[in-house]
């Protein structure tokens, strides 16, 4: 919680209570997402030891497929490497809540001549996130 409050800020997100709690709360999921993961290596492991390395290679594996340091042209295997990676999905729910809040602040503010326009621009960017995912 306190990385999730001293970060937002830092970065220079939107400063909106919705989108802060939005933020926290799925830095918190995936939070609880690595404990688990720790916590079932070091059930399966023998020793301490060997908990502490698998831990550790999880957690490299997922910040290296995690999708900051990935584009769109990567090779198949990344794809598949980065849809297993926890990391991933924390960097997706955060764009997508991000560009559904910016979406609806320009539904709210438009005019009603670009409501047309608002509308086939939020299917352009719903029909490239389908087709990202296929």
């Amino acid at each position: 919680m306190m990385f999730a409050l001293v970060s937002y800020w830092m970065i220079g997100l939107q400063s909106d209570h919705a989108k802060f709690l939005n933020f926290v709360i799925t830095t918190v999921l995936i939070n609880f997402v690595a404990a688990s993961l720790c916590m079932a290596m070091s059930s399966l492991a023998g020793s301490y030891g060997q908990a502490s390395l698998f831990s550790v290679l999880i957690m490299i594996f997922s910040m290296m497929f995690g999708g900051l340091f990935l584009n769109n042209n990567t090779q198949t295997l990344s794809k598949i490497l980065n849809r297993l990676s926890f990391i991933h999905y924390g960097y997706e729910v955060c764009s997508c809540l991000r560009l559904l809040f910016s979406l609806m602040y320009l539904l709210a503010f438009a005019s009603r001549d670009h409501y047309s326009f608002l509308i086939r621009r939020m299917h352009d960017v719903l029909v490239g996130v389908s087709r990202h995912y296929s």
